[in-house]
């Protein structure tokens, strides 16, 4: 085999190369996620490959994309973060759910959030209830499965592989929860000093292939049906209560970074 870094390869020649190999990976929809949250939602910043600690392993770990929104009302502070876990598969994934509508428990979805506030925890979502109805916000009602799968089309059934779909999920929550335990409330922005802040981490697991929800109908029948977002509770150690992790396609990704610049002004 030619070796294509050879002398008589040209700079183009190996470009193209470099080109095609990383067109394989999922660099591409890392680059273009973070480009969407750059571009659309006014975000304060958005990162690349940002590094926390892992609250499970206490390793140093990577996550794809994090973006940040802000609100400030005199000296209250809110913060909305998206960690952004990237997967260019083109292997379908099956979120399964009760079969039930969408749910509107505004409460809970904060209560699912990663989040750290000072002085005190805020309890009251009553405060939400005109951007949850309005569908503008993360906390919008919403499909909340039990668990998502990738499934492999060859011979082998989705128990017999590795479940690259949940390990996705367990990546974002992570990052989120990492993120948060990187942040101390109690200290203030330079050059400023704020009665209260409310911070709010949301996982995100972005995937470039097709998904589904899967449910059983009423007559004991498996359905499954084409979505572009979706949800899973996830509790990833002792320590950490349920998380809430949102799941989408990449033609939904708009939509979601609209509803974190919503939210954060809903705090």
């Amino acid at each position: 085999m030619s070796d294509p870094t050879s002398s008589t390869s040209t700079p183009t020649d190996l470009a193209t190369k470099v080109k095609r190999r990383l067109s394989e990976t999922g660099y591409p929809l890392e680059l273009r996620v973070a480009r969407e949250a750059r571009r659309h939602t006014n975000p304060v910043y958005v990162t690349q490959s940002r590094q926390y600690v892992d609250p499970l392993t206490d390793k140093l770990r990577e996550t794809d994309v994090v973006a940040c929104w802000t609100a400030q009302s005199g000296d209250d502070f809110r913060f909305v973060y998206l960690s952004i876990e990237c997967k260019s598969k083109p292997l379908p994934w099956v979120i399964f759910d009760a079969g039930e509508g969408p749910t509107d428990d505004a409460k809970s979805r904060w209560e699912w959030a990663v989040r750290h506030e000072f002085p005190d925890p805020w309890s009251n979502a009553a405060d939400l209830s005109d951007y949850f109805h309005l569908n503008r916000t993360l906390f919008r009602p919403s499909l909340v499965g039990t668990g998502v799968v990738e499934v492999d089309m060859g011979s082998s059934t989705p128990r017999d592989q590795r479940n690259a779909a949940w390990d996705a999920v367990q990546s974002a929550v992570a990052a989120a929860h990492g993120i948060t335990r990187d942040m101390n409330p109690e200290d203030p922005l330079p050059g400023t000093e704020w009665a209260s802040i409310r911070i709010a981490v949301f996982p995100v697991v972005v995937t470039s292939g097709a998904l589904f929800r899967g449910f059983l109908t009423p007559e004991g029948e498996l359905a499954v049906e084409p979505i572009e977002r979706g949800e899973v509770l996830v509790r990833s150690s002792t320590d950490v209560g349920l998380t809430r992790c949102l799941i989408v396609t990449e033609d939904a990704l708009p939509e979601v970074l609209a509803h974190a610049a919503e939210t954060v002004k809903a705090l």
